[in-house]
C-alpha cells in the first residue's frame, strides 16, 4: 500500500491527492478525508485499473481490527462523495459486486508541485518539458529545476498561510503514570505540567526543558495541583490546588523553584480550569452558580477578589467551562457542554459579553490553545472517532486536522516559537469474564481489541451479547455470541456517541442511547441491524440507561427533562413519557415479575426499590457509590453490585432479594470503569462480565508546527 508519507499525486488530472494531510484539492476546494478513507484510496491507487478484492482492502487498511464489510462500504461511499462520483455511473471507482473495487481514473505521481488542478479543467502539461528532445540534456535539467521551483512557489501562494500541520514529534516525558496538562512557556523553551503518581495518584507540578532528562519539581503538597498557567513574562507558573474537600486556592510559584504565593481563595465549587489575562490582573474561572446550580464563567480580579459573572449558559446547556484568553485579551474561548458527554467550542467577546458557536460537533473536547496571531485555535476532539488535534479559525472556518491519522492526542499548548506540546494517551479497555459457579475458573478476557470495548449486556436467553466499541472508528453498537464469537457491527452512525445497550425481553431488539444533536436520545434497533428509531427525538434534554419492562411494551430510563435527574417510563410505541420518581434516579431495572423497579441515584450512595405503579422508594443497600451508579445488574432474584472504597479496588457483591443476605462473589484485580453500565450478569447468575482498563498511560510530546 502507498504510505501516507508518499509525495502528493494527481488523480485523473482533476484532483491533487495529499496523503500526508488526508486531503483532496481541486482549485480552491480542499476536502478532508478520514485517515482510513484515504488509506482505501491509496490501496486502490497502488494498482490503478486493477480489481482490488474486498478482503485485501480490509486486511490492508484494518490489519489489526476485526471489521465488517459495511465499514469498507461506508469508506467507499465517503470517497465517492468527496470525488463527486456516482456508483451507478462511476468515473473514479467501479464496484465489482461480491468481488471488490477498481480505480478507473489514471494516477500520476510523484507530484512535482507545478500546479493545482481544477475540478473542471485537466492539468496543463508544461510544453517545454514535453518537447525536451529538442534541447541539450543540461538545458532540460535547468529547465526542469526552474519548473519545479516555480511550481513550488506557486503552490506556496495557493496554500493558506495559516494552514498548519504537525511536524516530527518527540517524546518530552516517558515516566510511568500520567503526565498531563502541558503548558508551554511564552518563549517555547520550557514546559510546565502535572504528573500523577501511579500508586498514590497524588498530583504535583513540574517544569522541564526539552532535551533535559530530569524535570524540576515545583510542588510537593498532600493536595493535588491542576491546570498550570504561565505568567506572560515567563517568570511564574499559576496553578489550582485541590484537597480532599475540593479547591483550596489559586497559587503561583517561581518557574525556577521557590516559595509559593497565594493569589486568591477558591470560590465554592470552582472547576479545575482557569486562565490568566495577558495583563496579569484577572483570572477567568468556571464556578457553579449557587442559583442556577450549573457551572458558568466569571472574571476574578486579583487585586480585590471581586467576581464578575459572565452571561450564563442557556437553560438547555449543562455547563460553560475551560476559559482561555486570546493573546490580546479581548476574547475568551470556552467549552459549552450540552451534556456531560457532548461539548463544543464557543467564543466570547469580553467587551460586549456576546458569544458565538465555533463548532457543532457534539463530541468530547480536551482543551484548546490560541495561535499567536489570535485568529485561530488548535483544539483536541474525538470528532473523527479518536482524539486528534484540529485547527479552526475564530470565524468558524478553515477547520482541518493538524494531526491526520494520529490518535488520542489531548490538551495542546502552543507557543509563539512555533512549538506545540500535547498529551499522547495510550489506553485500552476490554470486557472480561468471571465464572461464578462452584467450579470457578480464573478470569479471562472475553472481548478484546486495541481500542475501547465496554458496556456489555446479556440477551434474555444468555446466548448473545451487545456492547459498545470504537474498534471500527467512532463508537458503534456491536453484538456477539456469549463466547465472544460472531462479532457484528449493528449501527453505522459514524459519529454520535452511543451507550447503554439493552435487549428487549424477546431478544429481537435493542434499546440504546445516542447523541446526534448533543443530547442523549433513546433509540430502538433490530438486533440484526438496520435503521434505528428514536423514541425521544428533538428534545433538548438528556436521556440515559434505557431498560425494558418485562412485557416489552415500556421503556424505563433516566432523564433530566423535569429539571433534575429522575426515572421516567414511556411506551415503545412512542406515547408521552411519565415521571416515576421525584427524589432522583439514575439507572433502573425491573424485577423478574415486573412489579418492582430497582434504581440508583446519580448523587446519592445506595440502590433503591419502588413499585412500578408508584409509591415510596425504600433503600436496598447503601454500598453502591454514585460513580458506580451503572455498575450493577439483576439476575432472577439476585442483585449484583460493585462495592469499593476508592475507584481502583472493587469487589462484586451478590445480594439475595428474598432473604436479604449479601455475599462477596468476586474481587476485580484491575481498574473497573465507572460512570457507565460496565458490569453485567448472565440470566442464570453464573457468569459475570466487567469492563476493565488494561492499559492507561499518558506521556507528553513536543513538536514543531509547520
Amino acid at each position: 500500500m502507498l504510505p501516507t508519507t508518499h509525495p502528493d499525486f494527481f488523480l485523473d488530472e482533476a484532483w491533487l491527492v495529499k496523503p500526508a494531510r488526508n486531503q483532496l484539492q481541486a482549485g480552491d476546494t480542499v476536502t478532508s478525508l478520514e485517515p482510513k478513507v484515504m488509506q482505501v484510496l491509496l490501496c486502490l491507487a497502488e494498482v490503478p485499473g486493477a480489481v482490488v478484492t474486498k478482503e485485501r482492502l480490509m486486511a490492508t487498511v484494518w490489519p489489526d481490527t476485526v471489521v465488517v464489510e459495511k465499514v469498507l462500504t461506508r469508506a467507499i461511499s465517503e470517497l465517492r462523495k468527496a470525488l463527486g462520483d456516482e456508483a451507478r455511473a462511476p468515473r473514479f471507482i467501479e464496484t465489482l459486486p461480491r468481488v471488490g473495487y477498481r480505480l478507473m481514473a489514471p494516477v500520476q505521481f510523484p507530484y512535482s508541485g507545478d500546479s493545482v488542478p481544477t475540478a473542471t479543467r485537466a492539468r496543463p502539461r508544461p510544453q517545454a518539458v514535453a518537447d525536451h528532445r529538442r534541447v541539450p540534456a543540461w538545458g532540460v535539467a535547468l529547465l526542469g529545476a526552474a519548473v519545479v521551483l516555480g511550481g513550488l512557489a506557486f503552490w506556496q501562494m495557493l496554500r493558506p498561510p495559516t494552514e498548519r500541520y504537525l511536524g516530527a514529534a518527540r517524546p518530552l516525558t516517558t515516566e510511568p503514570g500520567h503526565e498531563q496538562q502541558p503548558a508551554l512557556a511564552p518563549d517555547g523553551q520550557r514546559v510546565a505540567y502535572i504528573a500523577a503518581d501511579p500508586e498514590t495518584w497524588s498530583r504535583d507540578l513540574f517544569v522541564k526543558q526539552p532535551g533535559m532528562e530530569k524535570p524540576l519539581r515545583l510542588t510537593d503538597d498532600p493536595g493535588g495541583e491542576v491546570n498550570p498557567v504561565w505568567s506572560r513574562d515567563g517568570q511564574e507558573i499559576l496553578f489550582l490546588r485541590y484537597g480532599r474537600g475540593g479547591c483550596t486556592g489559586f497559587f503561583s510559584v517561581p518557574a525556577l523553584g521557590g516559595t509559593e504565593r497565594r493569589l486568591a481563595d477558591c470560590l465554592p465549587q470552582t472547576l479545575p480550569a482557569f486562565d490568566g489575562s495577558p495583563d496579569g490582573q484577572t483570572l477567568a474561572v468556571s464556578v457553579v452558580d449557587p442559583l442556577l446550580q450549573r457551572p458558568r464563567l466569571a472574571l476574578l480580579t486579583l487585586a480585590d477578589g471581586t467576581l464578575h459573572w459572565l452571561p450564563p449558559p442557556p437553560t438547555t446547556a449543562f455547563a460553560d467551562w475551560d476559559p482561555v484568553f486570546s493573546p490580546d485579551g479581548q476574547h475568551l474561548a470556552f467549552t459549552r457542554a450540552q451534556t456531560q458527554r457532548t461539548q463544543d467550542v464557543y467564543l466570547l467577546h469580553l467587551a460586549t459579553e456576546t458569544s458565538r458557536r465555533l463548532t457543532a460537533d457534539y463530541r468530547d473536547l480536551k482543551s484548546y490553545t490560541w495561535l499567536p496571531e489570535g485568529q485561530h485555535l488548535i483544539f483536541s476532539s474525538d470528532r473523527s472517532g479518536s482524539y486528534a488535534l484540529w485547527q479552526l479559525g475564530i470565524d468558524g472556518k478553515n477547520l482541518h486536522p493538524l494531526t491526520p491519522g494520529r490518535w488520542n492526542l489531548k490538551e495542546p499548548s502552543f507557543a509563539a516559537s512555533g512549538h506545540l506540546a500535547y498529551e499522547r494517551w495510550r489506553y485500552d479497555t476490554n470486557i472480561w469474564q468471571t465464572d461464578l459457579t462452584e467450579a470457578a475458573r480464573p478470569d479471562a478476557a472475553l472481548l478484546t481489541s486495541t481500542r475501547w470495548d465496554q458496556e456489555p449486556s446479556f440477551s434474555p436467553d444468555g446466548t448473545r451479547l451487545a456492547f459498545v466499541s470504537n474498534r471500527s472508528g467512532p463508537y458503534e453498537l456491536w453484538t456477539s455470541q456469549a463466547d465472544g464469537s460472531d462479532l457484528r457491527q449493528i449501527t453505522q452512525l459514524d459519529g454520535p456517541v452511543v451507550s447503554a445497550p439493552r435487549w428487549s425481553p424477546d431478544g429481537t431488539h435493542l434499546a440504546f442511547v445516542s447523541y446526534p444533536n448533543g443530547f442523549g436520545e433513546i433509540h430502538l434497533i433490530d438486533a440484526e441491524g438496520g435503521p434505528p428509531r428514536s423514541l425521544t427525538p428533538g428534545t433538548e434534554h438528556d436521556h440515559q440507561f434505557p431498560a425494558w419492562s418485562r412485557d416489552g411494551q415500556t421503556l424505563y430510563f433516566s432523564s433530566n427533562r423535569s429539571g433534575s435527574w429522575q426515572i421516567w417510563q414511556q411506551s415503545v410505541l412512542g406515547s408521552a413519557p411519565t415521571q416515576l420518581t421525584t427524589d432522583g434516579g439514575g439507572r433502573a431495572l425491573p424485577s423478574t415479575d415486573g412489579q418492582t423497579l430497582y434504581f440508583s441515584r446519580r448523587d446519592t450512595t445506595g440502590l433503591w426499590q419502588l413499585p412500578v405503579t408508584g409509591g415510596t422508594a425504600t433503600l436496598v443497600t447503601d454500598a453502591l457509590q454514585p460513580f458506580d451508579g451503572g455498575n450493577w445488574d439483576l439476575a432472577g432474584g439476585l442483585l449484583f453490585y460493585v462495592q469499593r472504597t476508592d475507584r481502583n479496588e472493587a469487589t462484586v457483591q451478590r445480594h439475595d432479594l428474598r432473604t436479604g443476605t449479601t455475599t462477596r462473589v468476586a474481587t476485580l484485580a484491575r481498574n473497573l470503569m465507572w460512570n457507565q453500565a460496565n458490569l453485567a450478569v448472565s440470566p442464570d447468575g453464573s457468569i459475570l462480565l466487567h469492563v476493565q482498563v488494561d492499559d492507561n498511560e499518558s506521556d507528553l510530546m513536543w513538536a514543531d508546527v509547520e
